[in-house]
């Protein structure tokens, strides 16, 4: 939680993850999935707070950590997501 300070929790939709944000606005999740996509981001909104990512099942540290920082730098754009 420490690198994602937005998120308010953690989640799994199957076998998706999925973050729970802290958002000042309604339908942020579907914003933040359209613009990771341009980030090379592959996720998809769960209703207006949470954010499903969609990494491969075979994943490196290093793979995670660009997912993240893909995520952040998506969150970053599109401005102050904390509620």
């Amino acid at each position: 939680m420490k690198r994602l300070p937005y998120a308010t929790g953690f989640f799994h939709f199957g076998s998706e993850p999925a973050i729970e944000l802290a958002a000042k606005e309604a339908k942020v999740a579907a914003r933040l999935a359209k613009a990771g996509y341009v980030n090379g981001l592959l996720s998809r909104a769960f209703g207006d707070d949470a954010i499903g990512l969609a990494p491969p099942i075979c994943i490196t540290k290093d793979e995670v950590d660009l997912l993240i920082s893909r995520l952040r730098a998506t969150i970053d754009a599109l401005g102050d997501l904390q509620g």
